[in-house]
């Protein structure tokens, strides 16, 4: 700054952004950057303004309402009297939640002069860029964990700034100009390499403590979210197995027992595990790992009390991480030999299986009503690993067979029944599992299993039409018009998937690369090779986010084909 005059390339980014910011709902409070939020902008008239408040973390204490609108809060549990004055809703957390942000970690504290546009960066990763990330069981790890940890340690500050530059610049409701989309972007690679570099020195050290652990897979999350949202696949995947590595070399479950870190390394390893089984189940190609590289973390978890939900949910991943594993250790063309090492295997698992069954009817006894909708979230997803563990193996020999699932047609019923009620009862309600989470992001993944899996055309439609209320009532502006959602479902994998299935249904050509065992009957049945039974997912590209999936079926990789592309398009 010279003579009053912005001459700082940031302040000038910072100011062209500010004139393109995001117009979010409204909601009880503002989400974009004002006065109140950051410091006021440099600008000719700098002289004549009354001298700005220096910027410093916000405390730790305080309920969350408060904290969010950058109110002192006088800590009255289990309500805050300024709450209850100005009739809000005072959200707080559990008293063990701050014990996870100790002094235990080796990573360097976030600087205490951020820049400008650091400031403005922080502002729209805790307003917009993790909107709709949380699910009906992580709540804590997105709004209170991360953002907490993003103000301690220098690794989560840089690439939490990274994850909003990088969220604001690829947003297309915002109309940025070229030159400040392109400063976003630059301004996002600076703060991700800065991540990077503390992440790494703090890896390198002899000894890591359950904190140190902790802040490095945290970290390795918003890298996932940061290349994910640049579009860069092949990153996405080194990340994702590299930290499934970290994970399994740290014995990272070891962590979420008698540390202060507890609390945050259980939110982290959920996470983990969780998108390591959903990469399975959705059919997406992903990270490789042996089909027994978990067993040793459910004997861990099982060798103690099962005391929460989110535990008994990590094991529930562990289980149906452990047996998607094993399904895809099994070759296309399996020998008799091949299928019965994997159903040995299976027998062995389901021991495990028995006995967290046991251990959870103990513990839904033992909980509140508040608690239904994740228990009944639960038990969905045990009827869907059962079914991973009943599906007939013998079936797969000598040739991979899709069909398999079609057994399953009454469990999937059953599936989609209680989904369905589940759902339309806590939209109705307005009962969510906590007052900011209205997204549900379990529930949306087990409607996706069952729509990818279930080739009953009347239950999957059912499923699929689910699956998008589910997920678009919650828009700012939701659609009403068959067009509206015509051009929605373009959003969605699955739709690609059930056309390009039912193909033979509509093209008199397609029926020539049937089963010969069971062709394709029109609104009845699918045939072996049509079936898709991998999903390779493309890089994004162009203005609006499309993305190229290649979808592969068993009749493509019978006779070496390389798939169908299909272009998905985020930005409708």
């Amino acid at each position: 700054m010279a003579d009053g005059v912005a001459t700082s390339k940031s302040e000038v980014v910072t100011l062209a952004i500010r004139r393109n910011q995001v117009q979010a709902p409204d909601t009880t409070t503002s989400t974009t950057p004002d006065s109140d939020d950051i410091t006021n902008e440099s600008s000719p008239h700098d002289s004549a303004l009354p001298r700005q408040k220096r910027w410093a973390p916000r405390v730790r204490t305080g309920c969350l309402t408060c904290r969010k609108r950058r109110v002192k809060c006088d800590e009255t549990k289990p309500v805050c009297m300024r709450c209850v004055k100005v009739g809000r809703e005072c959200i707080n957390l559990p008293d063990h939640a701050t014990a996870m942000l100790g002094p235990r970690s080796s990573a360097s504290p976030v600087p205490l002069n951020p820049t400008r546009m650091e400031q403005t960066l922080r502002h729209y990763f805790l307003t917009e860029a993790l909107m709709g990330v949380a699910d009906e069981f992580n709540w804590e790890l997105w709004h209170y964990y991360l953002p907490q940890a993003s103000q301690s340690f220098q690794p989560i500050w840089h690439a939490s700034n990274a994850v909003a530059a990088v969220t604001w610049s690829t947003d297309h409701r915002v109309k940025l100009s070229p030159d400040v989309a392109e400063s976003l972007e630059h301004e996002s690679a600076r703060q991700y390499s800065s991540s990077m570099k503390q992440v790494l020195a703090l890896t390198h050290r002899s000894c890591h403590s359950a904190q140190d652990k902790a802040t490095v897979l945290l970290a390795s999350i918003l890298y996932s979210i940061y290349v994910g949202r640049r579009g860069d696949i092949e990153a996405l995947h080194k990340i994702r197995d590299m930290n499934q590595r970290l994970v399994l070399h740290w014995k990272f479950w070891e962590c979420t027992e008698s540390s202060p870190a507890a609390p945050l390394a259980t939110q982290v390893l959920y996470h983990f595990v969780k998108g390591t089984a959903g990469f399975h189940e959705t059919l997406f190609h992903g990270p490789k790992t042996s089909p027994g590289a978990w067993l040793g973390a459910i004997r861990w978890f099982q060798k103690r009390p099962l005391a929460t939900l989110m535990h008994a949910q990590i094991e529930a991943e562990l289980l149906w991480t452990s047996i998607c594993e094993m399904m895809r250790s099994m070759p296309f063309h399996a020998t008799a030999l091949e299928v019965e090492v994997v159903e040995s295997k299976r027998a062995l698992l389901q021991r495990h299986l028995t006995l967290w069954e046991e251990r959870c009817i103990d513990l839904a006894s033992a909980l509140t009503s508040t608690s239904n909708f994740q228990i009944s979230l639960l038990q969905i997803q045990r009827i869907l690993i059962h079914i991973y563990f009943n599906l007939d193996l013998k079936r797969f020999t000598g040739l991979w067979d899709e069909t398999g699932w079609d057994e399953f047609e009454v469990e999937f019923a059953t599936v989609v029944d209680m989904l369905e009620t589940l759902l339309l009862h806590q939209e109705s309600s307005g009962m969510w599992p906590h007052p900011s989470v209205s997204y549900a992001g379990q529930a949306f993944r087990l409607l996706e299993v069952v729509t990818k899996a279930c080739r009953a055309p009347r239950l999957r439609r059912r499923a699929a039409v689910l699956l998008k209320y589910t997920f678009y009532t919650q828009r700012e502006e939701p659609p009403t018009t068959e067009e509206d959602w015509a051009d929605i479902s373009q959003w969605f994998v699955t739709s690609h998937v059930i056309r390009l299935e039912e193909i033979a249904w509509r093209d008199e050509a397609a029926r020539f690369d049937c089963d010969y065992k069971r062709e394709c009957v029109e609104d009845e049945f699918v045939c072996n090779l049509h079936r898709v039974t991998k999903i390779m997912a493309g890089p994004k590209f162009g203005p609006r986010s499309e993305e190229y999936h290649t979808l592969i079926t068993v009749g493509d990789i019978l006779n070496g084909r390389s798939g169908t592309k299909e272009c998905i398009d985020y930005g409708v």
